[in-house]
């Protein structure tokens, strides 16, 4: 089967991968963009793809799993922006705790100059 003929199958079944993505991501702006990811990576792993398979099963799959893998990376993100913000913030509260000790040591020792 030609890529032609293979893009041609899977641009047929966009209706049922539309659904399926809405389904997915409740976002129509997600959807798309999963849409997209799905048919790429059917057509560059055409080769992968048994003509005796069922097709819509085989994109389904290809879509649930880039669905998942993308919701994970976007956990492990979220993860290690609030962990890089909660070592940041302890940082800013050791340094103004840090900072007012100080001052407190400078105004003790200027108020013994009078």
């Amino acid at each position: 089967m030609s890529t032609t003929e293979f893009y041609t199958l899977v641009m047929n079944e966009q209706h049922l991968l539309k659904n399926f993505a809405l389904k997915l991501t409740a976002d129509q702006d997600d959807a798309k963009d999963l849409i997209q990811d799905t048919i790429l990576k059917a057509i560059k792993y055409k080769d992968k793809f048994i003509s005796s398979t069922n097709l819509k099963g085989w994109l389904c799959v290809i879509m649930k799993n880039t669905f998942i893998n993308t919701y994970r990376r976007s956990v492990r993100k979220n993860t290690l922006v609030n962990n890089s913000f909660d070592l940041l913030k302890d940082e800013i509260q050791t340094t103004i705790h840090s900072n007012t000790t100080d001052a407190q040591i400078n105004l003790q020792g200027t108020s013994s100059c009078y």
